[in-house]
């Protein structure tokens, strides 16, 4: 466009000088002559519009401005296959737009009212582009050219859901709710949905996800022709992150009808053994709602284990559900034993596992005992591996204290993702986690290493056993 412009002032040019006219006949008095090139003649020092791209004189001539939008400071945002228009508020000559240097990423046409059509690409864009925008009468002066900052970005995490054909047949409406951490706000998506179709679209916003760009507590419920709630199960877990690079990622979800199924709980004994005599329950279910089944273990003829059959009818939105044991030894409640994990397990109809240990003959042996430290979403070494010298450690366990958020803390004996432990929520500390470790050759890197720590926290505690 610009070469086009070239060659008509050329030719132009040489008609004035052909025609034995020059461009020193216009008089100050002239302004459409005056004014058709930049720095022609007219003394415009005193204009007061302040508002364009150019300086002094040719402030006036040549300039645009946008309806709430700042070209000078602002990043104009459109998601990938929108279409936005950027609306010209004044404009000072003919603006164009330079088609020869467009970037890929979006695309850009002027239209019937003078304003600016901006539509995304396919993809969000790593970091922003822009176009040009220029005056058509200034000529090859690039001096007024207007680069517009761009950023093709959805601020929305769109999921397809896919419904199954028995729950498409029934289904009315559907519901899609998440939040970003387990203990804070439930948000509810934005979704689109038409009644006994197959497929819907639910749109999370990424202001909501947490700062990993994760949303969690995925549950849809689905409301049928009677009103009633149908919940739906998900064939994939109950959260996602909305960055594509991450293993956790999807965008699309199948949901089928939840229905009543059973699975096996197996209980090992670890520490002791119980007798035909003795007794053990087994609570499942969500104790904060009171929606609890309580039922009788089968303990084995080796004493070392029980069985139960469970169901999956007092599970959360997100299949998730707790198991308690109460244990009845010799006559006598039995409760030196301390069950493995946090108490919560998501629903597998191949069956779940829990293990109890005797804990009472175990002396444990304090190394740290709330020490304050400034926690770190990366790792950070706690404690040097001098600490650790000369202890003789078969067990150690590892606690935080202090969590502002429910993200998760971690343990490791480097600075890697690759051989961290995760820590499970502990109810004995306050908002605090914890894990035990007896892995000799695990134990035996942090006494090499050192102990590192990641997370959210304020406070960490370790103690060992010898």
């Amino acid at each position: 466009m610009k070469n086009a412009k070239k060659v008509f002032w050329m030719f132009f040019s040489l008609f004035l000088l052909l025609g034995g006219l020059t461009l020193s006949s216009c008089s100050d008095s002239d302004d459409d002559n005056a004014d058709t090139k930049p720095n022609a003649g007219k003394d415009n020092s005193e204009s007061s519009d302040t508002s364009g791209p150019g300086a002094g004189a040719d402030e006036a001539k040549y300039s645009i401005t946008f309806e709430d939008f700042d070209a000078g400071t602002g990043v104009f945002t459109v998601a990938p296959g929108e279409t936005k228009t950027l609306v010209v508020k004044s404009s000072v000559g003919t603006w164009l737009i330079d088609e020869e240097n467009m970037p890929d990423a979006i695309s850009v046409k002027k239209n019937s009212s003078g304003n600016f059509d901006i539509k995304g690409g396919d993809a969000e864009t790593e970091s922003n582009v822009f176009f040009k925008l220029y005056p058509e009468e200034a000529g090859d002066d690039t001096s007024f050219d207007i680069e517009i900052q761009c950023a093709v970005y959805n601020p929305k995490f769109v999921i397809t859901l896919n419904l199954s054909d028995e729950l498409a047949a029934k289904a009315k409406s559907l519901a899609l709710k998440y939040s970003s951490d387990a203990t804070t706000e439930v948000f509810d998506a934005e979704v689109a949905y038409t009644e006994g179709a197959k497929t819907a679209t639910a749109a999370l916003l990424k202001e909501n996800a947490n700062s990993y760009g994760y949303f969690n507590d995925i549950s849809v419920t689905i409301t049928d022709t009677n009103g009633k709630e149908i919940k739906a199960d998900l064939d994939k877990k109950a959260w996602v992150c909305f960055y594509s690079t991450n293993a956790e990622y999807y965008n699309e979800i199948n949901l089928t009808e939840n229905t009543y199924a059973e699975a096996d709980l197996t209980i090992s004994f670890t520490g002791f053994t119980l007798s035909a005599t003795d007794s053990i329950k087994v609570t499942y279910g969500i104790t904060a709602d009171s929606n609890t089944k309580t039922l009788d273990a089968v303990i084995a003829a080796d004493g070392n284990s029980a069985t139960a059959t469970i169901g999956n009818d007092c599970l959360n939105s997100s299949g998730w559900f707790e198991i308690t044991v109460a244990i009845t030894k010799d006559g006598a409640d039995y409760t030196a034993f301390k069950a493995a994990g946090n108490g919560w397990f998501a629903w597998n109809a191949d069956g779940i596992a829990l293990t109890l240990e005797d804990t009472s003959s175990e002396t444990w042996i304090s190394l740290v005992d709330g020490r304050e430290v400034t926690a770190s979403e990366s790792f950070t070494r706690v404690l040097e591996p001098s600490v650790f010298e000369n202890l003789s450690i078969s067990k150690i366990k590892i606690a935080t204290s202090g969590a502002s958020t429910t993200w998760c803390a971690n343990v490791g004996y480097e600075n890697s993702w690759e051989t961290d432990i995760k820590m499970e929520w502990d109810t004995d500390y306050e908002n605090g986690y914890s894990t035990t470790i007896t892995d000799a050759d695990y134990i035996a890197n942090i006494k090499e290493h050192g102990l590192y720590l990641a997370g959210d926290y304020t406070k960490f505690y370790v103690s060992y056993v010898e």
